[in-house]
């Protein structure tokens, strides 16, 4: 913690932490003219002096600056590079939904090679594909005499199964028994 905050009395950290949501939710970017400090709910009127004396506030000839708030806060540029950001989002959502509801429309599926929105999927993933179920190995619970390990170690590539598919039955059966400890 900063110790010039540390430092400061219960009433000048409290009016300090208020001036600082004020500025950020005001869009001042740290600066406090003397008619704001009427407007900010809980504020001590007698704490700017020991604020400015602390070196947490800085005096102007209109007011204060709060020391270090462009490197502490959110500044007005930022929150409205954020707001834009928004606005960008759903937009290109709303312009997603539309070509979505034009092809659904149409019986078309669409691709990321469609050139609706472009750079929201990559390239020749359809847009229908909602992920794929995990391929490889299979996991069992390896367990001890005393009480149960909790970790999973590999027993069976999926590449090993074999073609028959019977045989292929009997060995997921096999693989299901080993890791529930049950018989199929």
């Amino acid at each position: 913690m900063d110790l010039r905050i540390a430092r400061a009395s219960d009433e000048a950290f409290r009016s300090y932490c208020l001036a600082l949501m004020w500025s950020v939710s005001n869009r001042t970017d740290g600066v406090l003219l003397p008619d704001d400090l009427n407007l900010i709910p809980g504020f001590r009127r007698g704490t700017p002096s020991e604020l400015v004396a602390a070196g947490l506030w800085t005096a102007q000839s209109n007011g204060w600056l709060i020391t270090d708030f462009e490197n502490t806060q959110t500044t007005r540029a930022q929150l409205e590079a954020a707001d834009r950001a928004r606005v960008h989002e759903r937009e290109k959502k709303r312009r997603q939904r539309e070509a979505k509801r034009q092809a659904d429309a149409a019986g078309q599926v669409l691709t990321s090679t469609d050139p609706v929105v472009p750079g929201d999927i990559p390239e020749g993933v359809p847009t229908y594909n909602t992920g794929q179920a995990r391929t490889g190995q299979a996991f069992t619970r390896a367990t001890t005499s005393s009480a149960p390990d909790r970790s999973l170690s590999p027993v069976l590539d999926i590449s090993e199964l074999p073609a028959d598919p019977d045989a292929a039955a009997r060995a997921a059966d096999a693989l299901i028994a080993r890791v529930t400890g049950k018989t199929a």
